[in-house]
């Protein structure tokens, strides 16, 4: 099956079933236009080719070197091995290998992986942030967890009109025309996804503070509170350069707005009043 993400295709052979990406346009049969294609095998079940002895420290993914590209490791909630992402840097093919009693769609964890390393290669980043379109144009609210972020997508959404593209993990791109924001398949807890995109207006970090202000960040000043919040190759030192590349163009050519903030429709006035 083919799913379409950042205006790049996704051809993916896999024998663990197809899920929630078939929801909110992802899953296409019809591209209609010619994209940058990355071509996946997932879901083989093997013995072979797994942990070479070390001890698993903790849930989650784990990005190693090798001779010729990367492999990329998750591990389970218990801290044990489940899946094996092998790749080869500037590649579009990726080999996904499960071990047995495992499953691991492309619409789970092993496609979230695969999408945001591939992105790195064409101009690209996946950030922790809620995304949004108002008035044609993006807006990408981050912050920690728990500081607001979805408050503030969800008061554009009431009070400006706003449309939800994803709640937790968009995606940027730098393309001919500029820098763009796209949904993904990938939302966090909640189902909050549109395979839809718009011209990225502004960044905004978001603080919780008992006044509404907001400040414009410089690109250095914007570097140490953007930089955390995206979705980084830790340990992969040629996919990090891209990363940070990608990043510092973007950040050169984005509007980086501090917010400090309540919870309510003067803040969303504050913002909108100094971007539109």
């Amino acid at each position: 099956k083919d799913y379409m993400m950042a205006d790049l295709l996704f051809h993916v052979e896999s024998d663990e079933g197809f899920g929630l990406a078939e929801k909110n346009g992802f899953f296409t049969e019809n591209v209609g236009k010619s994209l940058p294609t990355i071509h996946i095998t997932c879901g083989i079940k093997t013995k072979t080719d797994w942990w070479d002895g070390e001890t698993a420290n903790s849930t989650g993914i784990t990005f190693r070197e090798n001779a010729t590209g990367f492999d990329v490791y998750l591990r389970d909630g218990k801290g044990s091995l489940s899946h094996l992402i092998k790749g080869q840097f500037g590649s579009s093919f990726y080999q996904s290998v499960s071990q047995p009693n495992q499953s691991y769609p492309f619409d789970k964890a092993v496609g979230e992986v695969i999408f945001r390393t591939s992105i790195l290669y064409y101009n690209g980043v996946v950030i922790h942030a809620s995304a949004i379109e108002a008035d044609g144009k993006g807006i990408i609210f981050s912050a920690p967890s728990g500081t607001g972020k979805s408050t503030q997508a969800g008061l554009w959404c009431k009070h400006k009109n706003a449309v939800l593209l994803n709640g937790d993990r968009p995606a940027l791109r730098l393309i001919e025309e500029g820098v763009y924001v796209y949904g993904t398949m990938w939302s966090g807890k909640t189902y909050d996804a549109k395979n839809a995109s718009a011209p990225l207006k502004a960044i905004v970090l978001l603080e919780q503070a008992q006044e509404n202000t907001l400040k414009r960040l410089t690109p250095g000043e914007s570097v140490g509170f953007v930089m955390p919040r995206c979705f980084l190759p830790y340990g992969l030192t040629e996919l990090m350069s891209l990363a940070i590349s990608n990043m510092d163009e973007i950040l050169k050519r984005t509007p980086v707005y501090l917010l400090r903030c309540r919870p309510d429709k003067e803040a969303v006035e504050l913002l909108f009043n100094t971007l539109f």
